[in-house]
């Protein structure tokens, strides 16, 4: 099996999915956090989705980030980080499954799946590649054209 399905298939598992990103965002690691949140939340309207980290008055122009909400069954996807030591959530222990989704060289292994595409000029490009496209719409479109051009 693909990664692309692989993920698909773990994300279908999990009611409680928490996406997060490296800290002090850029454009990239914000747009895809956001990009995701939005598509599975069309695709998935059941499952209990957050965008969770700090963010900066800079990016005010960008939706609001939610509170980081843990219980034992909850998915963590990581978006634009190649190292453990910069996730941006209080304990990336708690969580019972960690993806990576990321166009950084492989830095560490924190995560019981990879989707490293080194090719790629930044997450969101890997992320238009993985997201189905009947569900990205005008909302995902913008974050992930943001993140690309950044």
């Amino acid at each position: 099996m693909d990664k692309y399905k692989l993920i698909d298939e773990e994300i279908k598992k999990y009611t409680n999915i928490v996406i997060s990103r490296h800290v002090r965002p850029d454009l990239d690691a914000l747009g895809s956090q956001l990009a995701l949140k939005y598509s599975l939340s069309l695709k998935y309207p059941d499952k209990n989705i957050l965008a969770v980290g700090a963010t900066s008055s800079v990016f005010n122009f960008l939706p609001k980030l939610d509170k980081e909400k843990v219980d034992d069954n909850t998915l963590l996807i990581v978006l634009d980080n190649p190292n453990f030591s910069r996730i941006d959530v209080a304990d990336y222990t708690k969580y019972k499954k960690i993806i990576k989704i990321d166009h950084h060289p492989l830095i560490d292994t924190f995560s019981d799946i990879e989707l490293i595409e080194t090719n790629k000029s930044s997450t969101c490009e890997v992320l238009y590649e993985l997201l189905d496209k009947e569900y990205v719409d005008k909302e995902v479109a913008k974050c992930l054209y943001t993140g690309i051009v950044h």
